[in-house]
Formats: structure tokens, C-alpha cells, sequence
């Protein structure tokens, strides 16, 4: 998948503020600006990266931060800063998720 995507099963899509497409997979993250992608995977020396490739829900807040539900937890990406990437909390498993306004997170 050297031209596309990061895996060949999508589990979730997010349209950011900005437009871009965010594509959660079983091998990453993909950030797709309408000509290409941009992947985004767990770096094991790296605490700004991704904590899990395994993406399963993904979510933007009102202060357009995208949340990335992980096999292994939560992160938090900033556009603003372009990273790095924040564990806003560990939980395991995250299958589904929804954000409420009080950033009340229910699985």
C-alpha cells in the first residue's frame, strides 16, 4: 500500500474542520488532504507517537483536537501544533465511542 493507505481495512472516517480525511485502520492512522495521505503509526521509541496502530473510533472536539480511540487507549492530536500526540487516558479495548459536551467519553 505504498501510494495508499496504511492498511486495507478502514474501521472509521472523520472529516476535520479543516477538511481533511482522517481514516482509522488496523496499521495506523491516515490523513488523506485530497491527493495524498500522510500515515501516522506507533514509533516504539517515541512517546509523541500514536500508542497503537489498531485505530477504532475517532472523534473531533469543538477545540478541534481529534481523538483517536486506540486498542490501547485514548490519544489527542492538535492541529495547531501538528502533534504531538497526548495519552488522555489509558483504556483498554476502546471499541466505540461518544464525546459529550461536558467531554464526558462513554465506551
Amino acid at each position: 500500500m505504498s501510494a495508499g493507505l496504511s492498511h486495507n481495512s478502514a474501521l472509521c472516517l472523520r472529516e476535520d474542520h479543516e477538511g481533511f480525511l482522517w481514516i482509522g485502520t488496523r496499521d495506523g492512522l491516515n490523513k488523506f488532504d485530497g491527493e495524498k495521505f500522510e500515515i501516522f503509526k506507533h514509533q516504539f521509541f517515541d512517546s509523541t507517537s500514536l500508542i497503537n496502530n489498531h485505530i477504532n473510533c475517532l472523534f473531533e472536539t469543538k477545540e478541534k483536537e481529534l481523538w483517536i480511540g486506540t486498542a490501547n487507549g485514548l490519544c489527542v492530536y492538535s492541529s495547531q501544533t501538528n502533534g504531538p500526540w497526548k495519552m488522555a487516558t489509558r483504556l483498554t479495548q476502546l471499541k466505540t465511542t461518544a464525546l459529550t459536551i461536558k467531554k464526558r467519553l462513554w465506551d
